[in-house]
């Protein structure tokens, strides 16, 4: 889910530079080799600090400016030498989100 974000004259401008003439994604990826519990809490804490931070909730659909209200954390899990991409639905609760990483991590 995500809403529209209505913009200032400045921002519309930055938003018509930032779309048409420069790169504008963001992607972060790097390999770390942790065990299954230290994986959950280093997954939750990224989510969280990307949850905190608006600007990494932006985006534009269709040249409009949205803001999505939660990005949940995507990832690649090796088990029983087998890879597999997946991901968690973020909550702000540390109990939760393990428990939605625990299911998840269980369902391969």
């Amino acid at each position: 889910m995500y809403k529209k974000l209505s913009l200032s004259n400045y921002e519309k401008e930055r938003l018509k530079h930032y779309t048409n003439t420069a790169l504008s994604r963001f992607e972060l990826s790097h390999s770390f080799k942790i065990n299954k519990m230290k994986n959950s809490h280093f997954i939750y804490s990224l989510s969280k600090i990307v949850n905190d931070t608006q600007e990494l909730k932006r985006s534009v659909i269709e040249n409009e400016a949205i803001q999505f209200h939660k990005i949940n954390p995507a990832y690649v899990l090796l088990k029983n030498n087998e890879i597999c991409n997946t991901f968690t639905e973020f909550d702000y609760d540390f109990n939760i989100f393990l428990s939605n990483y625990e299911k998840d991590y269980e369902l391969f």
